[in-house]
């Protein structure tokens, strides 16, 4: 016969379980607050920076982290180091809101980026760059192979930020007041929305973005669709508003062999654009060739342009200036930006203009100016008001 445990025995029990059962709670309780606690998440951040900056040789501070259950992030003043320990990058704040993301699908969703006051400076030489020694260790990974994963972005908000570029050396070769080889934008502001990356193209919708690079050169707002591909930019539906020029295109396509074809835009890259009814400002082309400084006027255009600038198709080109003046071709133009060397191959379905017309389209400037010695033939001077159709074949004059 079994014995029964007296009474005060099994109370004892009971209040036993109910006190370790307690101090079981309250651990978990404290190990969730301990968790979700600032201070021991930025605790946490700094040490995952000084295991990277021995790993990568650089120094990577973080001022403060915090975490709201893994899905949204907020980073306080990240500062990346290059390996010879000048800046690679700096935010004054990062925020991340996480959808969804799994290593083994290999892809991850991102709600939202929002990025605030950052800086990013890279830099390259006919070597290597300062950003090497990422691409590296990323591509060494193992468990983490960046051709087959996938990145989705559904927004990014990007707040008064800064970007460098430097190719060295650094001298202007093409003596235009942008030098490509020595870029830095600032008072970056834009938001860019359903970003999508994989390893053969980055797609976005840019709305809002607003920049100004040292020379002087300033975008107010641009809008569009843009997909970069290895050797295409393509934007749809493009919107560029600066101080004085309005440009609309239905769609815009630059191809190229490699990044560094924008250093002699004019003769490496090829253009296929379909423009809308815009308005360009001359003092906005001055940034990016020396052959038209001397013009200070704007005109209105649309239609079809195809080719690099030294040597463009048009289609259907519309272009009005002046009082009364408007021009609409299809043909090929060569020797551009250099009027006094471009070579005329067009159709011209309607010519109407006046010598006032050419005559105020250019304001001559120094003896190097390479359109100093443009002047009207003296013929178009008797001719008063001038319509015409036809073609031209042969140089300006």
């Amino acid at each position: 016969m079994k014995r029964k445990l007296p009474h005060k025995k099994n109370r004892f029990i009971k209040k036993l379980l109910i006190f370790w059962g307690g101090v079981l709670g309250l651990i978990i309780i404290l190990l969730i607050l301990l968790v979700t606690s600032s201070k021991f998440q930025t605790f946490a951040a700094k040490q995952v920076a000084s295991y990277f900056s021995k790993e990568w040789q650089v120094d990577i501070k973080i001022q403060r982290i915090h975490l709201g259950f893994l899905d949204d992030i907020g980073i306080e003043q990240i500062y990346i180091s290059d390996q010879n320990k000048d800046t690679l990058a700096f935010t004054n704040y990062l925020g991340l809101v996480i959808n969804d993301f799994s290593l083994r699908k290999r892809y991850i969703d991102i709600n939202r980026i929002t990025i605030n006051e950052a800086f990013f400076n890279y830099r390259k030489d006919t070597i290597s760059s300062n950003l090497r020694f990422l691409i590296d260790y990323f591509s060494a990974s193992d468990t983490l192979d960046s051709s087959n994963f996938s990145v989705t972005i559904h927004k990014i908000l990007l707040k008064n930020s800064r970007v460098r570029y430097q190719s060295l050396p650094k001298k202007n070769n093409n003596n235009h007041p942008i030098n490509y080889r020595n870029l830095y934008f600032s008072s970056i502001y834009g938001i860019f929305d359903d970003i999508s990356i994989d390893s053969t193209q980055i797609k976005t919708e840019i709305k809002k973005l607003h920049f100004k690079e040292q020379c002087g050169w300033q975008i107010n707002q641009f809008d569009g669709n843009v997909c970069l591909l290895k050797e295409q930019l393509k934007v749809i539906k493009l919107s560029v508003i600066t101080k004085k020029s309005k440009i609309y295109a239905d769609s815009l396509i630059l191809n190229f062999r490699s990044m560094n074809d924008f250093l002699d835009f004019t003769n490496k890259i090829r253009i296929n654009a379909h423009f809308q009814e815009s308005l360009l400002d001359f003092s906005d082309l001055v940034y990016f060739s020396n052959g038209i400084k001397s013009f200070r006027q704007h005109f209105s255009f649309s239609g079809n342009i195809k080719g690099k600038i030294s040597n463009l198709k048009t289609k259907d080109l519309k272009i009005t200036w002046g009082v009364s003046s408007n021009l609409n071709i299809s043909g090929r133009i060569s020797g551009l930006p250099d009027l006094n060397n471009t070579f005329l191959y067009v159709d011209i379905t309607n010519l109407q203009t006046s010598k006032d017309d050419i005559d105020n389209l250019l304001i001559f400037a120094g003896e190097q100016d390479s359109l100093r010695q443009f002047h009207t033939p003296k013929i178009i001077s008797q001719l008063g008001k001038i319509n015409y159709k036809g073609n031209i074949t042969g140089f300006y004059n």
